[in-house]
């Protein structure tokens, strides 16, 4: 019963708690909208090729400035992965409200050291630097795990659209934030900065107000979750669209660039107003107003480690399973962030052009949205195909969009890079999903940043060493006018060894797929003897 789940996990709601509606609170979908309002303040981690060559060009004009830029990301993305979050979700002091008001002091100080750096206030040492890149990207990390939780425990029966939804908006959100960048900060870096730090961090305050989890007696289907969550996937949708229309138009037609842009943000607005208006409208005229605090709940979204079922912290990390999931992300994961992280370079390296580098960010973006979008929405329709058949579909796409970027020129470059983004947002759908599948929800928030640390790891390997390194021996073999490297085989080498990483990738995800299959065979037979 509803007192039976309050009860049995202490029960306690905060005073801000009270000051929301009793019937509001008895609505799943505040809290998923709320959370995807989050994935905005956590993807500003996507747009860091908008302003990396112009602080490379301002305070790193040596040789080795490809790797100190380098450094500098995946300072923000370990920040990003590194699991305490899901530490502190999980635990007793946690919950999903206190995770996201933490995320948003960690984005502020952050932005703000990055800010004051960026404009000459101060002069720190580069590990000083690094240091405000990681804390701003440890609070995109507690963005999007507050963002997660809440998602997969809300909505056990719909998973793959939930997630679909929450991560494919985490995947837009590099666009949406770039329709601002183009409109009030193009190459106005410090203030682009400053912005972010400030914005995002009072978005997340308000947003984290409006997280909690639901009793499971109320997550039943008479709030028409199908639907719902099916017109949240077309809206975003439709806003991707929208933006790829912009995007080409700006290329089109170069004198309407105010234009353009006005219309570009105008659509952001109107859009991410109706997500609101049309998935939350009526969802609480079923439920009694008059419920009280308890029976709704703990408001702040978790009421700890025990909240849901699933296998102990302790017992996933002796299974197989876990270590081929963090494999299968550091190789497919890995392979896209060598392109996130290096858009703009490998765009200046067929000559220098601004706009030409805020398309290929934007059109990543995108087409990382559609991938969260195809591998949470496919397998759900196609629920007989086993997840793990469509990661080794998804390495073996990253496997060829990174073949494509090794034969070289702009078109190739530009196809290359939306296919790599496409397979590389699939990723991020189909990972958290595959870890309730095995794990179940008990311990999601730990599991899913600690199968995080896998894809920091990568991004050390392949982005930082590897593509760094590369292409800092390119830039002296053909080095470019303004600096850099110069010609298609600046990142060639690299992504060659890409395509290697992910044939491992391939045969991972197989055994993954074997090892399930075995699984599913033995729970059949225990079953079939037991009825016997």
């Amino acid at each position: 019963s509803v007192r039976s789940f309050s009860s049995r996990h202490q029960v306690r709601v905060p005073h801000q708690a009270a000051m929301v509606p009793a019937r509001w609170r008895a609505s799943r979908w505040i809290p998923l909208v709320s959370g995807m309002m989050l994935e905005i303040c956590g993807g500003s981690i996507y747009i860091t090729g908008l302003y990396n060559t112009d602080l490379k060009h301002r305070f790193f004009p040596g040789s080795d400035g490809q790797e100190r830029i380098e450094q500098l990301v995946f300072a923000c993305n370990l920040g990003n992965w590194l699991p305490a979050a899901g530490f502190f979700l999980d635990s007793r002091i946690g919950g999903a409200r206190n995770t996201a008001a933490i995320a948003a002091l960690l984005t502020l100080i952050g932005y703000l050291g990055v800010w004051a750096w960026s404009r000459g206030s101060i002069q720190p040492a580069f590990w000083q630097v690094w240091v405000f890149w990681f804390i701003w990207g440890h609070g995109s990390g507690w963005f999007d795990n507050a963002a997660m939780t809440i998602a997969v425990r809300n909505f056990p029966q719909h998973r793959g659209r939930s997630v679909a939804l929450m991560k494919s908006f985490y995947g837009l959100s590099g666009s949406i934030l770039t329709q601002v960048y183009n409109l009030f900060f193009f190459e106005a870096t410090s203030d682009f900065l400053l912005f972010l730090g400030t914005a995002m961090a009072a978005l997340g305050l308000a947003c984290a107000q409006l997280l909690w989890l639901v009793p499971p007696s109320r997550l039943d289907d008479q709030d028409g979750p199908t639907w719902r969550l099916d017109m949240g996937l077309r809206l975003v949708m439709t806003l991707a669209v929208l933006l790829l229309a912009f995007g080409f138009a700006r290329l089109w037609w170069p004198d309407g660039r105010l234009a353009v842009n006005i219309g570009a943000f105008v659509s952001v607005v109107v859009i991410t107003g109706l997500l609101p208006l049309l998935m939350i409208r009526g969802t609480w005229s079923s439920q009694d107003p008059l419920l009280d605090a308890e029976q709704l709940g703990r408001s702040d979204g978790l009421a700890g480690a025990d909240v849901g079922a699933g296998l102990p912290l302790s017992k996933a990390l002796r299974m197989p399973e876990l270590w081929l999931l963090l494999l299968i992300g550091f190789v497919g994961m890995g392979s896209g962030l060598v392109v996130l992280n290096n858009a703009g370079q490998m765009v200046d390296s067929f000559g220098p052009d601004a706009k030409a580098t805020t398309m290929f960010v934007s059109l990543i973006s995108i087409a990382n949205c559609f991938g969260r979008i195809t591998f949470g929405f496919v397998p759900d329709i196609f629920s007989h195909v086993p997840r793990p058949l469509f990661c080794a579909a998804n390495v073996v796409i990253m496997g060829g969009a990174q073949s494509l970027l090794a034969l070289g020129g702009k078109p190739a470059l530009f196809a290359g890079g939306i296919i790599t983004g496409f397979s590389y947002g699939g990723f991020w759908t189909l990972m958290p999903t595959l870890v309730v599948e095995i794990f179940g929800t008990s311990t999601f928030a730990t599991l899913y940043n600690f199968q995080s640390l896998a894809v920091s790891a990568s991004s050390l390997t392949f982005s930082t060493f590897i593509a760094g390194r590369l292409y800092d021996r390119e830039a002296i073999l053909h080095p470019a006018a303004a600096g850099g490297c110069s010609g298609p085989t600046c990142y060639r080498t690299t992504c060659l060894v890409m395509v290697a990483a992910c044939a491992v990738g391939f045969v991972a995800s197989l055994m993954l797929l074997r090892i399930m299959k075995r699984h599913v065979r033995s729970s059949s037979a225990g079953l079939s003897l037991a009825v016997t």
